[in-house]
């Protein structure tokens, strides 16, 4: 892998990337996202979710759809216009594995350039 820039942001968007490449047979990367999402802010509406993620609405509709059916997201409906959405356990835990990983490729990536 030939990284250009150096600096330590770069290591940890490339760590996340790769992190993200090994569980894409789980969840899409938009899929991961979302999850992003709801671990920064726990429970939330869905519009704040679709405000935060420049996609198409559609898009990010069928895969927060997606998510809730393989178990991904809780969804509680307070109104026809007002739904709400959290992680489920199972969330928790696949962004979780997400972070450790991407914290680790992002070490390693780190330790290969102090190699240099």
């Amino acid at each position: 892998m030939y990284i250009r820039n150096y600096d330590k942001a770069e290591y940890e968007l490339t760590g996340s990337k790769l992190a993200a490449d090994t569980i894409v047979n789980q969840v899409t990367s938009l899929g991961l996202s979302v999850l992003g999402i709801l671990w920064t802010l726990g429970e939330t509406r869905k519009s704040i979710v679709y405000n935060l993620i420049h996609r198409d609405y559609t898009t990010v509709a069928h895969t927060m759809t997606a998510l809730n059916k393989d178990g991904y997201i809780n969804e509680q409906v307070i109104s026809r216009r007002e739904k709400y959405i959290s992680l489920s356990d199972r969330g928790k835990e696949l962004y979780t594995q997400f972070i450790n990983k991407s914290m680790s490729l992002t070490r390693e990536l780190r330790s290969l350039k102090e190699a240099r």
